[in-house]
């Protein structure tokens, strides 16, 4: 199961984790702490990734990023795992130059940097 929640939806967001309102307009706290636990038991557990098995005390992991899909998003290591989707509209001149909205780009680098700026990090897929 996965859980996909638009961008637009994140409150906030710090050193301890994000929120963000949900369906029911309830304010839901994602723990960054439990993200990198769960980060590292994935991570040591995937064969998509190398290198030596991951501790929770020298990772900084909390999800996956990919700008390179469609819609973008940023996936984090919950359970099950929440997915924020930074969708665009393409005009016929984006379609045809397969170019990214700059907005919702915008949007995803925000997150993303807010994220690093609070000591976490996210594995870029694309």
């Amino acid at each position: 199961m996965l859980i996909v929640i638009h961008h637009s939806r994140i409150k906030n967001i710090t050193s301890c984790g994000l929120a963000y309102f949900n369906d029911q307009h309830a304010e839901v706290l994602i723990d960054f702490m439990e993200c990198r636990k769960n980060g590292v038991l994935y991570l040591n557990r995937s064969d998509l990734f190398e290198g030596e098995d991951r501790s929770i005390h020298s990772s900084s992991c909390v999800g996956l990023r990919d700008a390179f899909d469609n819609p973008m998003y940023i996936e984090l290591f919950t359970e099950p795992r929440t997915r924020f989707v930074y969708p665009y509209r393409s005009s016929f001149l984006k379609i045809i130059g397969n170019l990214r909205s700059r907005r919702a780009y915008a949007q995803f680098r925000k997150t993303n940097d807010s994220l690093t700026k609070h000591g976490w990090t996210t594995l870029d897929l694309g």
